[in-house]
């Protein structure tokens, strides 16, 4: 499952659009990846592909 996947899950099947906020506000919200995975993400820098990626990111179960 991705990121967006369990987004959509959460709000019921309809994906929300997030493009003005940044990733860490949806992590922190809903710890989707967890903390340590999220650390390693953010290093890649603020932006829309950071979005992007985030957003296209495995969940592990």
């Amino acid at each position: 499952m991705k990121v967006w996947e369990k987004i959509a899950e959460i709000y019921n099947g309809q994906m929300q659009l997030f493009i003005d906020k940044c990733p860490s506000a949806i992590e922190q919200r809903y710890h989707i990846i967890g903390e340590k995975r999220f650390r390693k993400h953010c290093n890649i820098g603020c932006g829309v592909e950071c979005t992007k990626e985030y957003l296209e990111l495995d969940i592990k179960k």
